[in-house]
């Protein structure tokens, strides 16, 4: 194989694009409909720290009253109230990751197609990361909705270890939401509650996505797709304490993701050194949004970390009813 040399490695930006790019629409495709569009991912132009958008009452609770044919006199107008919605944008690096270009002829691997594979494993490792993010500000901002969005049988003892008692709970958890129950398209859970509520159950595996396997709805799961992930963010562990578990019920377009169309990447061999080394290096941005929230810009900050996207005071509620928001969320053993 031709020596790489600096020029002609830069070139292959092109393979490593093409690779990162394919691996991140696959994601997109699949998981966006396969979760009935609970979580939306997609591509935009950021700008800036934040993303901002208008939410209205347009009517409001008092819009429709008793009108008298009979009467003159003067009507008591209703305010049209107005609150933003606010997604945070967040920062991440990949690398950067070097490697000796001879041991890279040592594995005949063409230039070309070794830049295509990074591209590609980086799109899936971005995708999941971007998933299990969404996820953690998912189960900050119900969780924090208090007793309206959620149930937690935990407090009376019950361990919910079994097909019946988890399925009693996503009941349950689905009358949070009363006549609009059916807004609840998709549930979230850690591997550990899934595998205690389907037991001997056989599902079909619809689509694996940057690790997180999707699973179609079954009569257990209330006809419902579950997002089965063994992320942090649902599991909570104390000393000497049971594990506690979170289930998410997310309704249309609770979390969104939106990756930066516009990343920089850079690709190279570093000279004077005993052997050539390439180097591989990208800084892309991605924001995050809970509908019905906004991320709380004095005290979440900019650039927040995992830990801040993790509190839930630092989403806060901008609808009047639940049941314009994320969901619901059920706890269990």
């Amino acid at each position: 194989m031709v020596a790489i040399t600096k020029d002609t490695f830069v070139l292959y930006n092109e393979q490593y694009t093409a690779g990162s790019v394919e691996a991140i629409e696959q994601n997109i495709n699949a998981f966006n409909a396969a979760s009935a569009n609970a979580i939306t991912l997609g591509s935009q132009l950021l700008i800036g720290e934040f993303r901002h958008g208008r939410t209205y009452d347009i009517l409001g609770a008092g819009a429709i009253v008793r009108r008298d044919p009979s009467s003159l006199a003067a009507a008591t107008p209703v305010d049209l109230t107005q609150d933003e919605i606010i997604s945070v944008i967040l920062n991440r690096t990949i690398g950067p990751v070097e490697k000796t270009l001879d041991a890279w002829r040592k594995i005949a691997l063409t230039p070309e197609a070794l830049s295509f594979m990074i591209g590609r494993d980086a799109g899936n490792r971005k995708a999941q990361e971007m998933l299990n993010t969404i996820i953690r500000c998912l189960d900050a901002a119900i969780y924090v909705g208090g007793a309206s969005v959620r149930y937690d049988p935990t407090s009376a003892g019950n361990t919910g270890d079994t097909h019946t008692m988890i399925s009693t709970h996503l009941v349950k958890g689905l009358a949070k939401f009363s006549d609009a129950a059916s807004r609840i398209v998709a549930w979230v859970m850690h591997g550990k509650p899934f595998w205690d509520l389907v037991q001997s159950q056989v599902t079909d595996k619809i689509t694996g996505v940057a690790n997180v396997v999707i699973y179609g709805g079954t009569p257990a799961t209330m006809g419902k797709p579950v997002i089965v992930t063994d992320s942090d963010a649902l599991k909570t562990s104390a000393s000497g304490q049971s594990d506690v578990y979170h289930t998410l019920g997310l309704t249309v377009g609770a979390g969104e993701v939106l990756e930066n169309s516009v990343g920089d990447t850079y690709m190279g061999v570093v000279p004077l050194l005993k052997n050539l080394v390439g180097v591989f290096q990208s800084e892309y941005t991605f924001s995050v949004g809970v509908k019905g929230a906004k991320w709380d810009v004095t005290n979440g900050g900019a650039n927040p970390t995992d830990a801040a996207l993790a509190t839930g005071s630092n989403w806060d509620n901008v609808v009047a009813s639940i049941k314009d928001g994320p969901g619901v969320v059920i706890v269990t053993n």
